[in-house]
């Protein structure tokens, strides 16, 4: 990042040496004052975290709408103190107040809505409008969506990406200690606090007893003001607490000899955003900042396989078509895995251990009906049909490996008007999206089995569907023509991000999932012609493509490792393709090839 305004080897209040009087002034006055129970010299009257400042930075964000307005008597606070600009409220807290230090709260790291004022009000039957009515300013501005600085573009979604990345910079890093030594660790109380200007009232401080000494009515006085001016987190560390360490970067191998291994000649990656210096893409396979990703596997399998699966973070299921990969318990791998089948034509879906070879019926779709598409989750099986409605079943099984036991009746869920074509359910984010032939997509909660919302009716199917397991964005193709698709990036809230047309039909589809904040993430499209394109979930602007000519045919499946470090592809003609980062060296996942029943 090219700046950090925050100094974090110091309070919130004494960012600008200035201020360091006042505060110093306020201890020594408040230690001459003739002290009651429970009372002692402090720099600050007020604190840094309560719920009322939760709620000043959440009030456009039901229900903390609500309850702000319960804090507030019924009213929204007076518009130039209500929380409409970064700006002006970094400026409050580090310089230009005595009384406001408010620190960070967890949301401004990946809640993009606590910046907008875009809830929908009904004024009547037919009448609607966006946003609450906060009130004027003294400058004549409408108190609306939160301004933010320019390096966000005004977009709240670009804020939250860039200060996460931030967070998990370097020099914050590097840095994180000292602010867990002023809030967590040893320079929150004693003679360490005073020389670091870090003393709050003494009520304030975990274990202070309220009881103790005093009329009822100081009692209460404290009770409410614990209440109002927040509480001091409970002391962890007596000692500074230590500087973190990473581990050191491995350093690629080079193989000069391997000449398809280039898929670009060497080059400088691309800038992530103009604006905004220092954000990394992260270390996966065919990363914009690997100048040299690997073609370290091509290979013609003797089993039909069309779909990949990842089993556990070293192995991948290489499955035929209209098979499906069922985890039963907490933990991934063989031990709990089950291997489902759903292309019978008497339209029951046969289930089976995956070490084993003889399928057993497991679930009997209704009489004339047709299952179009089927996907698993924790102890879930969701069942697409022709009709557009979708059945859910749970399935357990008493003890790992036994015979699974389908709960029924299953659950119905129609939204569909059409087949429904494609389905993507996430156990990170406890969401399935599917997509119909009606050009509509759905999104379900997966722990209620209850509708979220429908995105989209365009009339055209909706032919595929990803979401990422670390920022919960989804993706969804949809055909144009025989020529091209439309590639469509979704919040998991179902705001529109970006779209784009492909240069080529879309055939597969998949997500890397490496951590927020160390590295931009991307969507891997594949293509008719073989070529897998990248593209950025920041902006779902094109990074990179890789390709070989080995496998000039269309990838009918898309599967990262889950150390992010492979890009495993399986065309239609059951050739495996797997890319793999030149940034660090890690063994090719073990394949796993499921027989077909």
């Amino acid at each position: 990042m090219s700046t950090f305004p925050r100094n974090l080897k110091r309070p919130i209040a004494v960012q600008h040496q200035a201020k360091e009087q006042h505060y110093i002034n306020n201890y020594e006055i408040t230690s001459q004052i003739s002290q009651g129970p429970g009372d002692g010299p402090y720099h600050y009257g007020s604190h840094y975290s309560n719920s009322g400042i939760v709620l000043h930075f959440l009030v456009r964000l039901p229900p903390f709408t609500q309850l702000f307005l319960r804090y507030q008597d019924g009213n929204f606070d007076i518009p130039d103190r209500t929380f409409h600009s970064m700006q002006t409220t970094w400026r409050l807290a580090s310089l230009d107040s005595t009384t406001d230090f408010k620190e960070l709260i967890p949301e401004f790291f990946f809640l993009p809505e606590i910046f907008l004022n875009s809830e929908a009000i009904y004024l009547c039957v037919c009448v609607c409008v966006a946003g609450f009515n906060m009130g004027v300013r003294q400058n004549g501005e409408r108190v609306h969506h939160v301004q933010l600085p320019p390096w966000s573009g005004d977009d709240p979604r670009r804020f939250v990406l860039v200060h996460r990345a931030a967070l998990e910079s370097p020099l914050v890093t590097h840095n994180l200690h000292h602010w867990i030594d002023l809030v967590f660790g040893y320079k929150q109380t004693g003679k360490t606090a005073v020389e670091a200007i870090n003393v709050f009232h003494p009520a304030t401080y975990f274990g202070y007893d309220v009881e103790d000494g005093g009329d009822e009515i100081s009692r209460e006085a404290r009770k409410a003001m614990i209440k109002t001016y927040g509480q001091t987190p409970q002391q962890l560390f007596t000692s500074p607490h230590p500087l973190a360490t990473t581990g050191p970067t491995q350093s690629p191998q080079k193989d000069e000899d391997d000449l398809e291994s280039r898929s670009f000649s060497p080059r400088q990656a691309p800038e992530v955003l103009h604006e905004v210096r220092g954000l990394r893409w992260g270390t996966y396979a065919g990363s914009p900042a690997d100048e040299r990703p690997i073609l370290a596997l091509v290979q013609t399998l003797k089993t039909p396989a069309t779909r990949l699966a990842s089993l556990s973070h070293t192995e991948l299921l290489l499955m035929p078509h209209a098979t499906h990969l069922l985890n039963i318990g907490p933990t991934k791998g063989a031990s709990g895995a089950y291997i489902l089948t759903s292309h019978h034509q008497d339209g029951i879906i046969r289930c089976r251990r995956l070490k084993d070879n003889t399928p057993q019926p497991l679930i009997s779709v209704p009489p004339n009906e047709q299952v179009t598409w089927c996907v698993c989750g924790a102890n879930q099986v969701w069942i697409g049909l022709a009709s557009g409605q979708i059945l859910v079943y749970l399935v357990v099984a008493s003890h790992v490996g036994e015979e699974l036991v389908v709960s029924l009746p299953p659950t119905l869920l129609p939204a569909h008007t059409a087949p429904v074509t494609h389905m993507y359910l996430s156990d990170a984010f406890n969401i399935c999206i599917s997509g119909g032939k009606d050009g509509m997509c759905v999104l379900w909660d997966t722990n209620r089995l209850s509708y979220i919302r429908s995105i989209g009716w365009s009339g055209v199917e909706v032919s595929l569907l990803a979401m990422s397991e670390t920022l919960g964005d989804w993706a969804s193709i949809t055909p144009l023509g025989s020529m091209a698709s439309v590639l469509r990036l979704y919040t998991v809230n179902g705001a529109l991000v970006d779209s784009a047309v492909t240069p080529a039909p879309v055939t597969a589809l998949a997500f890397t999932s490496s951590p927020e904040g160390t590295a931009i993430n991307v969507i891997a499209t594949s293509m008719a012609d073989g070529v897998i394109r990248l593209w950025s979930v920041w902006d779902l602007r094109a990074v990179r493509e890789l390709k070989t000519d080995r496998a000039r045919q269309p990838i009918a499946s898309l599967q990262y490792s889950q150390d992010n470090l492979h890009l495993c592809g399986i065309t239609e003609s059951g050739i495996l393709v797997v890319w793999e980062s030149s940034l660090v060296k890690t063994k090719i996942p073990k394949f796993i090839t499921v027989l077909p029943v």
